[in-house]
């Protein structure tokens, strides 16, 4: 089932084994087309480099800055995996942040001149732990509700979010208009990293994933981009 298809990081007794197929695989661009819309925030140095910590809750980001010092910034998803976290390069896409953009110059230079990781939210870890899921560090979880998908022009989409409340809740207002589905939604839990991989392994099924931030990051992100410098101002539908 479709739901099988995302989740590969369980314990040994759930985990799946899945079957990749070369034909399955996502190209570079459609991946990044999956991160573009995902807020994710850094701390800016005043002399305008970036901390190497890049964090997907804008809290968690804020504490960090409020204790080391520094500017929250923000950028999206797509700007960051591969260039700084993965270290492999830039696609042709919108050009990133200053603080972006002269991270990666430095990278190009030497690759061991920074070491990039995300920063998932403290709660996410706690829930992600409690499913049995392992998260190494500077990777991220990731929560689907089994049974939840959304219906868009393009078919069905496999919903994966951040937080897992919201998992729970869209899974809640789905159950209001299906009654035939049981009543305590089944949450399982993966990791972003992993699942980039299995994307770029050909996991038949990951096309149709579509990952969601939580509506406060997405608001942050906004307020942010509207004051922020040393960016291309995008439209809010675009972030």
């Amino acid at each position: 089932k479709l739901s099988d298809a995302a989740v590969s990081q369980q314990t040994p007794q759930q985990r799946i084994v899945p079957a990749r197929n070369d034909k399955f695989k996502l190209s570079r661009a459609q991946i990044q087309e999956k991160l573009g819309g995902i807020p994710v925030f850094y701390i800016a140095r005043s002399d305008g480099s970036m901390q190497e910590e890049i964090y997907v809750s804008y809290n968690e980001a804020n504490s960090a800055a409020s204790s080391s010092g520094g500017t929250v910034k923000v950028t999206t998803l797509d700007q960051v995996t591969y260039p700084l976290i993965l270290k492999r390069g830039r696609m042709r896409m919108e050009p990133p942040p200053d603080e972006v953009r002269r991270a990666e110059e430095r990278l190009f230079e030497n690759s061991d001149a920074l070491s990039f990781k995300f920063v998932p939210s403290k709660q996410a870890l706690q829930d992600a732990k409690a499913l049995g899921t392992v998260v190494p560090d500077g990777d991220v979880p990731l929560f689907l509700a089994e049974k939840l998908a959304f219906q868009t022009a393009k078919g069905a989409s496999l919903p994966l979010f951040l937080d897992q409340k919201d998992a729970v809740t869209s899974y809640n207002r789905l159950r209001k208009v299906n009654k035939d589905l049981p009543e305590q939604p089944v949450i399982r839990s993966l990791t972003l990293l992993d699942e980039l991989k299995l994307m770029e392994g050909g996991l038949p099924g990951l096309d149709k994933v579509v990952i969601y931030s939580t509506e406060a990051d997405l608001n942050q992100a906004v307020k942010i981009y509207e004051k922020q410098e040393g960016i291309p101002k995008y439209a809010d539908d675009e972030i």
